[in-house]
């Protein structure tokens, strides 16, 4: 039963618990086992606790795969297959796997710029879906990251808890003055799976994405990760000044991610 507050306290305290204990097996863990000066590559569901990836991105360089969860074992096969037959050297230039609702043509950038800047909601569905549970600009809800009530207003539209973060999308060479200790290696930055301190300076200009400890869970793109939607970035900040939209999936609490414009 949790509908008094002192339940809600409980549970809230027992997960804070859990995290934290957590965070302290992962760590330990890691510092037993690896290398601080080697990569280390990330892979399983307690990976998509962003706040551990965090504490481990100390190490030289570190990888998350974008699909850690269960959605990640037939990748993992098909790479592991490649790797005993003799490929010794496995690269994918894409995180945009899944099912192809097509290109649509007709996208007017500098309208849905000029949509979001005025506030208004966007769902985009564009290309090949993103493989893992990240929505990454092809199955994305956009908006006007500097609305500071932009998360109650757009969860409860969608079924779930107003304290639910949203996480930014941000043009790459503005993530070194919007992030701290944000670096170009930091490959797994493009796929929403590492936390950083957001400066000072930005935090009330996109206020919508900031959680409460200062820190966002960013996707960091340029045009080679999707023209589309860098496109629409660049062109809302050239008529807001803000390089920064907000992006969360586009499905309603509970359900998958929508697939095609049909499902939206």
């Amino acid at each position: 039963n949790l509908d008094n507050k002192d339940d809600l306290n409980i549970v809230a305290d027992f997960a804070a618990y859990l995290q934290k204990k957590t965070e302290i097996a992962i760590e330990r863990l890691v510092e037993l086992n690896f290398d601080k000066n080697r990569p280390l590559l990330l892979s399983g569901g307690i990976f998509s606790n962003v706040v551990i990836n965090g504490l481990l991105n100390k190490y030289k360089n570190i990888f998350v795969t974008p699909c850690m969860g269960d959605e990640g074992l037939s990748v993992g096969a098909s790479i592991w297959a490649a790797y005993i037959s003799g490929h010794r050297r496995i690269k994918s230039k894409s995180i945009y796997l899944g099912y192809d609702a097509g290109k649509n043509i007709n996208v007017n950038v500098d309208l849905i710029a000029e949509l979001l800047h005025q506030e208004k909601v966007i769902g985009l569905i564009e290309g090949k879906m993103e493989i893992g549970p990240r929505a990454l600009g092809a199955r994305s809800i956009l908006a006007n990251p500097k609305d500071e009530n932009i998360n109650y207003s757009i969860n409860t539209r969608l079924g779930r808890v107003e304290y639910m973060p949203f996480a930014p999308v941000i043009l790459k060479e503005f993530a070194h003055d919007i992030l701290e200790g944000w670096s170009e290696n930091h490959l797994s930055s493009k796929h929403m799976t590492l936390v950083y301190k957001v400066r000072e300076k930005w935090k009330k200009k996109i206020s919508g994405v900031v959680h409460v400890d200062g820190t966002v869970r960013p996707q960091i793109i340029d045009e080679k990760t999707n023209k589309i939607y860098h496109d629409i970035l660049r062109a809302y900040f050239n008529v807001s000044g803000i390089p920064v939209l907000i992006n969360t999936s586009f499905n309603v609490h509970g359900e998958p991610m929508v697939r095609t414009f049909e499902d939206g």
